[in-house]
């Protein structure tokens, strides 16, 4: 046993040698025999194999790292190019055929008057246009360099993943391969879906002979502004009337180099904070009244802030007879055929007290996609489709604020129209003769005779070619652009008016970038 035990020691200090030998011993050598332990007399140990050192052993570890790397990185790129997203980086948006929810590139334009600043795009011909309406004031601008930045407008990444188990979904942002070029990538929003039947009137689109309303999110990222007759940010005591500065038209004033065919519409929105309410000595009947005009009958929205509800009210019709269709989706309770009702956001009741002043209150009432909206810090509390008549006239007070009872205070008061989707363009803009619900809007001469673009009002009795309506075949999808006057979409994709579900690439994530 004694030698056995020494046997191990001397093979473990002859390991250890070798070992330490090994790390001392330059590259270019090779490692001796260590020299036997133990005893005299002892056995001596089998002598080490010399064990040669490779060159640039380190060297060639980063190297292989390095390339590894590599690869997996660019099998990373392949993987999430082919199955994820069409380009890693994201890809700039160009044009402006989706504002305002998507911008490319544009020329920020400050106002001289009232120091707002808006989007404009340039005209057909690359250039901008010398003299462009404000949008919040309505007054005229000239563009100079004093009053305009470049802005490289938003980013978009096109994303597959979404559509791996289910198809686009409607009022989507996809990207896809424009039908008559499919080496072009282009952005829209998916209005039709397959096997629908499309159809275009007074400015809305219709599915299968229903009107097809957009959830609040996305009717949101479509408003544009609308010129006021007055600066309404600064605060005002109750009653406020809202005036525009010219009548409510689908006029898009972003594109102002563009000739344009300007429609009176009714899908307004308002949108203002109250900034002050207090209630009068009795105390017993205190209401926020907004009176929305939709050109028909209008709207009386009433705020009940001790009762904690809020209500809505349609006039009765000329004649006494009630014309308004019940519908059963309404939110709140129906208690008439005309009046509905439903309770205010928790908590709204005790910031409103005799003692005056709380938090401001964000308010916004909405007549678009013709549906009563009324929304309390974004939140929808009342909701009520509806079929107003007609457009008889244009609109120009479209809004009254008052308080009864209490004494407010409201700012940010601002007015914003939806979409108003135009058919396919004739082939000449037509050019009517006196209209009964408004003026043909001939421009004023601009300073220096300037030429501007056409600018014609016309009922949408007047348009010359009938209702557009097409049924989309099957994995084909409608794709509509958020500006109807620029936007070339399935309008024009004759003769199926759709694009077929393999060259959508993906949904479009955009990133603003303004």
């Amino acid at each position: 046993m004694l030698k056995v035990s020494r046997l191990r020691r001397g093979f473990a200090r002859s390991a250890v040698a070798t070992m330490s030998s090994y790390h001392a011993t330059p590259p270019d050598r090779t490692i001796e025999a260590a020299p036997p332990s133990g005893p005299p007399g002892q056995s001596e140990q089998p002598a080490s194999i010399p064990m040669p050192v490779a060159q640039g052993g380190r060297r060639r570890s980063k190297a292989v790292l390095a390339v590894r790397a590599a690869v997996f990185g660019l099998l990373t790129v392949m993987t999430a190019d082919q199955f994820y997203v069409v380009s890693l980086l994201p890809r700039p948006v160009q044009g402006g055929s989706m504002a305002p929810a998507v911008y490319g590139g544009h020329h920020r334009i400050r106002c001289d008057e009232c120091g707002h600043e808006f989007p404009v795009f340039s005209m057909p011909n690359g250039a901008l246009p010398p003299v462009v309406p404000c949008p919040h004031c309505g007054r005229r601008v000239r563009i100079a360099e004093h009053n305009r930045t470049w802005c490289h407008g938003d980013v978009a990444w096109i994303v597959r993943s979404p559509y791996w188990f289910r198809g686009p979904r409607r009022w989507e942002i996809v990207g896809f391969r424009y039908p008559v070029a499919a080496s072009h990538l282009l952005a829209k929003r998916v209005v039709g879906l397959p096997g629908e039947t499309i159809a275009i009137r007074d400015g809305e689109v219709y599915i299968n002979g229903s009107i097809c309303r957009k959830p609040w999110p996305v009717l949101r990222s479509m408003l544009s502004p609308l010129p006021l007759a007055r600066d309404y940010r600064q605060p005002r005591e109750l009653p406020c009337e809202v005036r525009l500065s010219s009548p409510a038209t689908n006029y898009c004033y972003s594109h102002p180099g563009w000739d344009q065919l300007e429609v009176p519409i009714r899908d307004l929105v308002l949108f203002f904070s109250l900034t002050r309410f207090t209630v009068g000595a009795r105390g017993d009947n205190a209401v926020l009244r907004i009176r929305a005009d939709d050109g028909d009958r209008g709207w009386t929205v009433t705020f009940d802030f001790l009762k904690g509800q809020v209500a809505a009210e349609r006039a009765g019709p000329p004649g006494g007879e009630d014309q308004t269709t019940p519908h059963a989706n309404a939110t709140g309770d129906r208690t008439s055929a005309q009046r509905f009702t439903a309770p205010l956001p928790q908590g709204l009741r005790r910031q409103v007290s005799p003692s005056g002043t709380q938090w401001p209150i964000p308010i916004a009432v909405s007549l678009a996609d013709r549906r009563l909206v009324v929304l309390v810090r974004e939140q929808p509390v009342l909701d009520v489709p509806y079929e107003p008549q007609p457009l008889t006239q244009a609109i120009v007070r479209p809004f009254v604020i008052e308080a009864e009872g209490a004494a407010g205070t409201v700012d940010n008061v601002e007015v914003m129209r939806d979409v108003y989707y135009l058919p396919p363009y004739p082939t000449e803009v037509p050019m009517p003769g006196p209209i009964p619900m408004g003026q043909q809007r001939a421009p004023a001469a601009p300073p220096d005779g300037v030429s501007e673009p056409l600018r014609v009002m016309v009922a949408p009795a007047e348009m010359k070619e009938p209702p557009f309506e097409v049924r989309i075949a099957a994995d084909h999808y409608f794709l509509l652009g958020d500006d109807s006057h620029t936007s070339l979409d399935s309008r024009y994709w004759r003769p199926r008016y759709a694009v077929p579900a393999e060259h959508i690439l993906g949904r479009a994530m955009i990133l603003p970038r303004r």
